[in-house]
């Protein structure tokens, strides 16, 4: 797991190539966000977050699965992501790519539990700090 400063197409082929599995947060190119555009059929997981799924790829790479995670932020005011859309003010939306062939809520499970542990270490970097 990592976060979108590692999401480069070199770095993807280089973990595939050593047959590792991965979640990597990705930068919202304007070409993903296109794509993120085009979406629909969310499904909603719990409250104010819904996960909807892509296959995509960069020109000449490899197509890979991209998982996109939706947040309303009258319902889920402190989560992270980006605002996309003007006609969508009241959403965030994060995605990551991945090549686990696991549902949606577990990858995003998966990667929420590496962002929750992150959380907790600038809590304790403040506290003693």
């Amino acid at each position: 797991m990592a976060d979108s400063g590692f999401y480069t197409q070199d770095l993807l082929e280089y973990i595939e190539s050593k047959q590792l599995n991965y979640i990597i947060a990705t930068r919202m190119y304007p070409n993903v966000k296109n794509a993120i555009a085009g979406l629909d059929h969310w499904v909603s997981l719990t409250k104010g977050i819904d996960l909807n799924e892509m296959v995509f790829n960069h020109i000449d790479r490899k197509p890979r699965r991209y998982i996109i995670v939706r947040k309303k932020i009258e319902d889920r005011p402190k989560v992270a992501g980006q605002l996309l859309f003007e006609d969508l003010p009241g959403y965030q939306f994060s995605c990551y790519v991945t090549n686990l062939d696991l549902p949606l809520d577990q990858i995003w499970n998966i990667y929420n539990t590496r962002a929750d542990c992150e959380n907790r270490i600038k809590e304790l970097k403040q506290d003693f700090g």
